[in-house]
């Protein structure tokens, strides 16, 4: 007979992720120790207008052939200035700099897809109603340049 515990020790919750840990392990070595040693770097670009105050920022980070983009964000006085796509393309080429050739991102429906498009990334999956509020999660991807050839 099969029961499920809704509450399970410390020690059965380590023992479920340890055997998923291994099974990661055994097909993908390589990236496992990279994730587990603390290879996948963040970084945050600023924006700044001539007045040195900041008008956009974005958050990202890099692992392995990946450069994943967490967070982009101009203050609403700054934007369909040019501001996130340079941002965007900074992000980009550092990734390609630090040897990506692969870009990810997520964003919602109501925030900037049709930028992502312009950008050249493409749709690779969508939650559609994520947020149980009518707006989808999309997932947006970009092969990038190899270093040399920009």
């Amino acid at each position: 007979m099969l029961t499920i515990d809704h509450q399970p020790t410390p020690r059965e919750r380590t023992q479920v992720v340890a055997w998923l840990r291994t099974c990661n392990h055994q097909h993908t070595p390589h990236f496992m120790n990279a994730l587990e040693s603390g290879d996948e770097k963040i970084f945050f670009l600023a924006a700044k207008n001539a007045k040195g105050e900041v008008t956009g920022g974005l958050r990202g980070s890099h692992l392995l052939d990946w450069l994943k983009i967490n967070v982009v964000a101009v203050h609403p006085a700054f934007r369909k200035q040019g501001i996130g796509r340079a941002l965007m393309e900074e992000a980009e080429s550092f990734g390609v700099r630090k040897g990506c050739r692969h870009a990810y991102l997520d964003t919602m429906s109501y925030q900037a897809p049709k930028f992502y498009l312009g950008l050249g990334y493409q749709e690779a999956g969508r939650l559609v109603n994520w947020d149980s509020n009518g707006h989808d999660k999309i997932l947006y991807t970009k092969d990038l340049p190899t270093a040399g050839n920009g």
